[in-house]
């Protein structure tokens, strides 16, 4: 920053570890720090910071230490990712951290479904970062820090289906992972039925039919007017095929609040469908983390005969029960949605950050329902 006299090197800067400490007689830089003898720094300035870049000379394994130039990034080390390397990282494996990364312009990251990233300070993106699930696991990242740069994190969020409409096999409740995601992006990814789509939000002020399906221009609720999912809340929806929906869009990187009404005093009811707005799973009862759980946090605002999540179950066709009697473990995976019952009069739920965990195998188990179960069937309400 020359306006402020500032000539001290940026992460980004190719005069890291590029110098030869041969050459160098001082142990101190302009501004008195330490020089990294061994790994200098070309200049006047020394980085503070351990840097570590990508230079993918061997494969895209991520963890494999002739790919990066200064050893495998850890929680302490600033990683570099940029263009034009012979390969691009993938992560596949659980428990990687680093302390801040950026990702250059032309430049892939990738963390598959198997893997898990945590940032502990600032993610800087200007080339692509995917995260991938499949059947079985679901990707996962948490940043600590902030999201700085250009470009959008993609989040695939693998669905099955099924190929009839009215076949309860093959709908899932979903929620938006990242923050930004077009709605009418996906209107040719799911089944159609006349001028509905197969995607809808829960409306518990309705009296019946309280799946509010977007339609064509035609009907009443246009999905070219629908804008971005709604952070935190949930959506029903079926696939045309198996595959993946491609959220695009920023991290949520603070607590994140979703209101739940009461409508059950005219003609609805209490039930709200919310979701899982971070890009790694949550803690879902005690059993996961007796501190930092949805269900503790949250056991206030719910119907107090009802305090779980209720988790549609497209195999069973039918709802899964999960509180805090289940004895096990519980999590929520990225991207999914979920019914609570509100108290009376309505709340606000929060999903704070410190609920996150990387959890990337199947992570809802079946357990015994110790709450009487809700009869909320998902169909086609055209038919």
């Amino acid at each position: 920053n020359p306006t402020n006299n500032d000539f001290s090197l940026t992460v980004n800067s190719l005069a890291i570890n590029s110098g030869d400490s041969s050459l160098i007689a001082l142990t101190k830089d302009l501004n008195g720090n330490s020089r990294k003898m061994g790994t200098v720094d070309m200049g006047a300035f020394e980085f503070q910071d351990v840097v570590s870049r990508w230079i993918g000379i061997s494969s895209n394994n991520w963890n494999t230490i002739s790919n990066w130039n200064n050893n495998v990034p850890d929680n302490t080390v600033f990683a570099i990712i940029p263009s034009g390397t012979p390969n691009s990282p993938v992560i596949s494996t659980i428990n990687n951290s680093i302390k801040d990364i950026t990702i250059n312009s032309g430049a892939n990251l990738q963390i598959e479904a198997t893997g898990s990233l945590t940032i502990k300070e600032k993610l800087t993106q200007n080339g692509s970062f995917t995260i991938k699930s499949d059947a079985t696991n679901n990707g996962s990242l948490i940043l600590e820090g902030n999201q700085q740069g250009s470009e959008n994190v993609i989040y695939q969020r693998y669905v099955g289906t099924s190929a009839n409409p009215t076949d309860p096999e093959g709908w899932y409740l979903i929620s938006a992972p990242v923050d930004g995601q077009n709605i009418n992006t996906f209107k040719n990814e799911v089944l159609r039925s006349g001028e509905k789509y197969a995607i809808a939000p829960y409306d518990n002020s309705f009296a019946t039919n309280r799946y509010n399906y977007f339609t064509d221009n035609e009907g009443e609720n246009d999905i070219s007017l629908a804008g971005v999912f709604t952070r935190g809340k949930g959506y029903s929806i079926k696939r045309e095929s198996t595959g993946t929906f491609d959220f695009s869009g920023l991290l949520n990187t603070s607590d994140v609040s979703v209101a739940i009404t009461d409508n059950s005093s005219a003609v609805g009811n209490q039930w709200n469908l919310i979701g899982n707005p971070f890009t790694a799973a949550i803690n879902l009862n005690n059993f996961a983390d007796a501190t930092n759980n949805f269900l503790l946090a949250n056991v206030s605002k719910l119907n107090p005969s009802r305090v779980a999540i209720y988790q549609w179950n497209s195999i069973t066709a039918s709802y899964d029960i999960i509180n805090q009697a289940t004895g096990n473990a519980n999590y929520i995976a990225p991207g999914q949605g979920f019914f609570v019952e509100s108290k009376v009069g309505g709340e606000t739920i929060i999903f704070s950050e410190a609920m996150q965990t990387h959890q990337t195998g199947a992570i809802f188990p079946k357990s015994t329902n110790t709450v009487s179960e809700i009869n909320l069937i998902v169909k086609d309400e055209n038919t």
